[in-house]
């Protein structure tokens, strides 16, 4: 059994590197972005609920009809 995984690594062996390489890589960037994003200060958005007044729908209501979409 041990000679055969012995066998397997000889025969891959650049496979085998390749991938370690592209796994290490990928992991020192996953893990630099997660420490920095962490320390990061962040801002929230703030929602308003708009009103009518914003949208001056009051002084015409055919504003609202045309808005709407059938």
């Amino acid at each position: 059994m041990l000679s055969k995984i012995g066998v397997f690594v000889k025969k891959n062996k650049r496979e085998i590197i390749l991938f370690l390489g592209i796994f290490l890589i990928s992991s020192l960037s996953f893990s630099f972005g997660y420490i920095t994003s962490r320390e990061r200060e962040r801002s929230y958005l703030e929602f308003e609920n708009p009103t009518l007044i914003d949208f001056n729908l009051l002084e015409s209501p055919s504003k609202i009809e045309d808005t709407l979409e059938y």
